[in-house]
């Protein structure tokens, strides 16, 4: 049974609670609401109600978009091979489907590369640029939703390279022709966007700058919407601003797709009614990652840039089976994860490194589950699932995982027990496989995640 709950309003100004329901014709309680949270003024909240594409910032208020879609256009003029290195979470992949098809509908030679978690590891890296180079010969390359610290990828290849990202820089900036981040700016109201946000200003920008040229261009940008929407709902961005104008408009487009695979994706997962971002995040995203955290998200990007009806139902169907086959697997981690934590602290162990043993192809969304469940056990610190090649690696001096973008596990410890010093196990504390027989018990908190 839940405990029962506090609900305390924030504080909002009387005088202008009523001036705001007065001018806008507003109930009290949603004027208040609105005050609350900052929209204080009648231009405010209409802003925020209205969420009008018109609304949207001048794309050229990101750095380098200028010198980024003056290359792209000498792309397009020279018949150039254009390459999208994206990446493959839905964000990612949304925004490399975006570019693909926007460029396609302008006459660009272009095609998509995807990392393989496993194979490629996270982000734009030398070796798998390497990879996309040796695969696809291209004359430009544009990442989308990664990129903007990866000096070392760029400096590998004399191809010019345009980043197009939105995550936190965290190191060198990449000596790239061009990087597009909002976080590298000074406009605070772009700085929120997801990738495919970004990503979706480029080709803004870029069809500002042809029509100059061709007024009478036939590509409609709105038709690229619900591929906006998508991404920008399942990468967990704060629904605001130009967030929240992009969202509204990308579900009503999505509700009319013309998009055949995403049509396809909704009957698959019996969405019938109009999808709003509930649908969005627990029912499209997770099928949407399901393959990515699996391995190899390739079948997400034919399922967002196909137009046979038939093929676009076999692949959403598979991704279908690839989301059910992922819950099972983080339902068995958590099993055991919550057998290793309670074997772990009865045995006076809770000071000791904990690790959870998992599948080599079940790394990816193994880390995602276990965090909750050490939420869950109100575990200091977090659970790191390792597979074979790391175990293989503990020693009694120190441990190194092998498995790509998982740090090494810290010191773990339960909040009710005392911190000793530490000191490294003999051995790992793992198990063998993945057990299900263990009777399956999994705290509300954690099992609400296998439900989407």
């Amino acid at each position: 049974m839940m405990s029962a709950r506090i609900w305390r309003l924030a504080a909002a100004d009387e005088r202008q609670t009523e001036a705001l329901a007065a001018e806008l014709k507003l109930p009290l309680p949603v004027a208040r609401l609105l005050v609350a949270r900052g929209y204080t003024t009648p231009d405010l909240a209409e802003y925020f109600l209205r969420a009008r594409l018109s609304d949207l910032s001048e794309p050229e208020r990101l750095p380098n978009i200028p010198i980024a879609i003056e290359r792209i256009a000498q792309a397009l003029a020279t018949h150039e091979k254009i390459i999208i290195f994206g990446d493959y979470d839905a964000d990612g992949l949304t925004s490399a489907a975006l570019l693909v098809r926007f460029l396609r509908a302008l006459g660009a030679e272009v095609e998509a590369f995807i990392p393989h978690r496993l194979d490629d590891g996270y982000g734009l890296t030398a070796p798998a640029l390497a990879k996309c180079i040796e695969q696809h010969h291209p004359q430009l390359i544009v990442t989308v939703d990664c990129g903007t610290c990866s000096p070392e990828a760029i400096r590998s290849t004399n191809i010019p390279v345009i980043v197009t990202d939105h995550h936190d820089p965290a190191g060198e900036i990449s000596p790239a022709f061009a990087v597009i981040n909002p976080k590298l700016g000074s406009d605070p109201t772009l700085r929120q966007l997801a990738g495919v946000g970004v990503a979706f200003k480029l080709c803004h920008a870029l069809l500002k700058y042809l029509r100059r040229s061709a007024p009478q261009s036939v590509v409609d940008l709105k038709d690229f919407l619900d591929l906006v929407a998508i991404g920008t709902v399942a990468d967990v961005v704060p629904l605001t601003a130009e967030n929240r104008i992009l969202v509204r408009h990308g579900l009503l487009r999505l509700a009319e797709t013309k998009n055949c695979g995403l049509a396809a994706l909704m009957e698959v997962a019996g969405l019938a009614e109009n999808p709003d971002a509930w649908h969005i995040g627990f029912v499209l995203g997770p099928r949407l990652n399901a393959v990515g955290r699996l391995g190899n998200a390739a079948k997400v990007l034919e399922l967002l840039l196909t137009d046979d009806q038939g093929q676009a139902l076999e692949l959403a169907q598979q991704l279908d089976a690839a989301n059910r086959e992922r819950q099972e697997i983080e339902k068995r981690i958590v099993t055991e994860a919550m057998h290793e934590i309670d074997g772990h602290v009865q045995r006076g162990r809770g000071h000791q490194r904990l690790a959870c043993h998992v599948p080599r192809a079940a790394v990816g969304t193994a880390s995602r589950v276990l965090t909750g469940v050490g939420v869950s056990y109100s575990l200091d610190q977090r659970i790191a699932p390792h597979c074979d090649a790391c175990l293989a690696s503990w020693t009694t001096d120190s441990y190194e995982p092998s498995c790509f973008g998982v740090a090494a596990p810290a010191v773990y410890t339960s909040a009710t027990l005392p911190v000793p010093a530490y000191t490294a196990p003999s051995a790992p504390v793992a198990s063998d496989n993945i057990s299900t027989s263990a009777p399956l018990s999994i705290d509300s908190t954690v099992s609400s995640a296998f439900n989407v």
